[in-house]
């Protein structure tokens, strides 16, 4: 079976799920705004805290990489071909899953569990949604293909027995290069995490709510 099914995506799908990811980044930035004026129960100072945010480093390099790794693949062609291989023979939608890896990357920086788990709710919530209008995007273009992949690969939840790749591969540079300079931004929360914890404890900014 080909790796790549060919088609012209339909404006009003794109046009469609474009509304709704505006609509979604907007609800994030609202809730994100909010972040200044929580703080977690445990010191930031403490061993702990550190911990927690060497984890959220990690996980937010693990985003950075894994969205690159999935430009290659689809870069310049999401909606308009069916990729079927490298990552996305093992999950249908790679790209959100490595997004959602790098949103808990960031919300760890808080130092907690609670804010975290939040936060990565509403974000899967989202994703979600946005992944509905984009299957139901694909299915109106491809069909059958897209059923048959459909029902062979999950949707997030990644089945590595499923792996394949393409012996070659066509790549856009440019949306890689594009792909990689996004997904790096994610690394400002490092420093912006640790710059709130100053104003927080010089009493700049006002913690409203303690969480665990």
């Amino acid at each position: 079976k080909l790796c790549f099914t060919r088609v012209f995506a339909e404006n009003s799908s794109l046009g469609e799920i474009s509304t709704s990811a505006a609509d979604a980044v907007g609800g994030g930035i609202l809730l994100l705004v909010s972040v200044p004026f929580v703080q977690a129960k445990i010191s930031p100072a403490s061993s702990y805290h550190e911990f927690i945010e060497g984890v959220g480093a990690f996980l937010i390099v693990v985003a950075i990489v894994g969205r690159t790794w999935c430009a290659l693949y689809i870069g310049g062609r999401k909606l308009k071909e069916l990729v079927q291989c490298g990552p996305y023979s093992i999950v249908r939608n790679p790209l959100y899953v490595f997004s959602l890896f790098g949103v808990v990357g960031i919300c760890l920086g808080t130092g907690s569990f609670i804010l975290t788990s939040i936060i990565a709710l509403v974000s899967a919530l989202i994703f979600r949604h946005l992944i509905c209008l984009e299957e139901r995007a694909l299915l109106d273009q491809f069909g059958p293909a897209f059923t048959e992949y459909a029902a062979r690969v999950p949707r997030l939840r990644p089945r590595f027995s499923l792996w394949r790749d393409a012996v070659t591969v066509d790549v856009i540079p440019k949306r890689v290069l594009r792909t990689f300079c996004d997904a790096a931004l994610m690394l400002l929360a490092l420093p912006a995490w640790d710059l709130i914890d100053t104003l927080q404890q010089m009493q700049i900014l006002r913690v409203l709510l303690y969480l665990p």
